[in-house]
């Protein structure tokens, strides 16, 4: 019995040390895995606040169109779509903030539509401002914006880690 006590030692030992090896191992990749999940949302939200600050661009631009034309161009832009694609894959805690200003841009985009004439030599733009909606329109589009950029930037610090 005692011949076979340091080897039952010594087998416990090596059995123990690739238990602790394999639960090391674990370990590490669990957190390499973290670690590009950290990374990849990070991108992504990158990517969402890229294209919604394009989305804004792009929505400064069609008052001062001149023509149905320009008009049909930035009525293509997807920047917003791609945007919300995004926030509903990775990011739902703003999608409704951005559901929102897409529905208040829309409206605002309606109103510059509706009140084009072609026989007014006057851009979108001016003659939008003649309808007594587009001023309200125009504030609420700013709120529903500025409450979106707002919500990006309280909730930044979760993705803004890698």
């Amino acid at each position: 019995m005692q011949e076979i006590l340091p080897q039952l030692v010594s087998g416990a030992l090596v059995l123990s040390g690739v238990v602790v090896s394999r639960l090391f191992d674990l370990f590490g990749a669990n957190n390499e895995r973290k670690h590009k999940n950290t990374v990849l949302l990070r991108e992504k939200y990158e990517e969402m606040t890229k294209k919604f600050q394009e989305s804004t661009e792009y929505s400064g631009t069609y008052p001062l169109a001149k023509d149905e034309e320009e008009m049909k161009f930035l009525l293509g832009d997807h920047r917003a779509n791609e945007c919300a694609l995004l926030c509903l894959l990775y990011f739902q805690e703003l999608l409704e903030p951005l559901e929102n200003y897409q529905r208040v841009h829309k409206a605002l985009f309606d109103c510059v539509l509706q009140s084009y004439n072609r026989d007014n030599q006057k851009s979108y733009g001016e003659q939008a401002l003649l309808n007594p909606n587009y001023e309200a329109l125009s504030n609420a589009y700013v709120h529903a914006r500025d409450k979106f950029i707002s919500t990006v930037k309280e909730h930044a610090h979760k993705y803004a880690l890698a």
